[in-house]
């Protein structure tokens, strides 16, 4: 009868155990997601200003 009292106490530990480390690499993985994700914006701004001053330099010379 011993063993069957320590089935469920075991299953008990196994599960607790597995949801620590669901949890941890659930944890993990937003971390890691929010590196990824986290990028700065760039816009072209300089680009932008650098086709515009051309156009207008081609623009004034003709």
């Amino acid at each position: 009868m011993g063993l069957w009292k320590a089935i469920p106490w075991t299953a008990a530990a196994v599960c607790f155990i597995a949801a620590g480390a669901a949890f941890s690499e659930v944890h993990r993985l937003k971390g890691r997601i929010g590196e990824l994700t986290r990028h700065e914006f760039h816009d072209h701004k300089d680009v932008r200003e650098y086709m515009i001053a051309a156009a207008l330099a081609d623009d004034d010379v003709g």
